[in-house]
C-alpha cells in the first residue's frame, strides 16, 4: 500500500514538474514574441525625412498617429494628442502618418496629395495648417467615405495655396508615390483600424487603437515617459 501511494506521488510530481516547465518555455516564448514585436515597433517607429512633425523634431518620445482625414475617430482625437505635445513641449512631439480607412485601402486620396505638396514647399507648418484646416471643414461625427474637391480647395486656400496650384499638385505622380509608401508602413504593422497611435521611446512602444479619451492618452504617455 505504501509502496502505492509512493508511486502515486512520484507521478504527480512528474505531472507537475512537466506542467512548470511548459509554462516556463510558454513564458520564454512569449516574452520573445513580445520583445520582436516591440523591437519590429521600434525599427519603424524611427521618424524619416518624409515624417510631418509636430512639435520639437528633437524629442524623446514621438506619438505616431496613423491617421485619415475622412476618419471622424481621427479627426477626434487629434487635438487631444496635439494638446499632449503642448504640455509636454521638447520633451514630446507628434508624427502623422497617412493610412485610409479600411475600405479604401490601396486608394491614394486627393488630400493626402495636396497635404503632400503643400508640405513640399511650406514644411511641417504648412501640412499641419492644411489638416486642420481640412479637419474643422468636415462633420464631427460623420464618417466620409471620398473628401470633396471643394473642402480640400477651401483647405488648401486658407494654407496659401491657389485652386491651381491643387490642380497641378494632383497631377504631380511622385506625391502619389510618397503617400502609398506611408500607406505601405502602416499596413507593414498590420494596422486594420485607424487612427492607430504608437508612443515610442528609445526602449519603449505602446499603442492605442481608436479614439481614448484624454486622461488615458495621458496616463499612456507618461508610462512610456518614465522608461525612457
Amino acid at each position: 500500500m505504501n509502496q502505492k501511494i509512493s508511486w502515486l506521488v512520484i507521478a504527480v510530481c512528474v505531472v507537475v514538474l512537466a506542467v512548470l516547465l511548459q509554462n516556463k518555455q510558454t513564458n520564454l516564448a512569449y516574452k520573445a514574441e513580445v520583445e520582436n514585436r516591440t523591437t519590429f515597433a521600434l525599427s519603424e517607429h524611427a521618424t524619416l525625412p518624409s515624417d510631418h512633425i509636430y512639435g520639437d523634431v528633437t524629442s524623446p518620445t514621438k506619438i505616431f498617429v496613423y491617421s485619415a482625414a475622412n476618419c471622424q475617430y481621427c479627426r477626434a482625437i487629434y487635438p487631444k494628442l496635439k494638446s499632449l505635445v503642448g504640455e509636454n513641449y521638447g520633451e514630446v512631439a507628434l508624427v502623422y502618418r497617412h493610412l485610409p480607412i479600411s475600405f479604401n485601402r490601396g486608394q491614394v486620396s486627393n488630400e493626402e496629395i495636396v497635404s503632400e505638396c503643400i508640405a513640399n514647399r511650406d514644411g511641417n507648418v504648412g501640412f499641419f495648417t492644411f489638416i486642420e484646416s481640412l479637419f474643422g471643414l468636415l462633420p464631427k461625427d460623420e464618417q466620409i467615405p471620398v473628401i470633396s474637391d471643394k473642402a480640400i480647395m477651401e483647405a488648401a486656400e486658407l494654407s496659401g495655396f491657389t485652386n491651381a496650384q491643387v490642380k497641378t499638385c494632383l497631377e504631380d505622380a511622385s506625391l502619389r508615390i510618397t503617400v502609398a509608401a506611408q500607406h505601405e508602413a502602416g499596413e507593414s504593422l498590420g494596422i486594420t483600424t485607424i487612427p492607430h497611435t504608437y508612443f515610442v521611446s528609445t526602449s519603449t512602444v505602446l499603442d492605442v487603437v481608436g479614439n481614448k479619451p484624454y486622461p488615458a492618452l495621458s496616463e499612456i504617455l507618461a508610462s512610456v515617459r518614465s522608461k525612457e
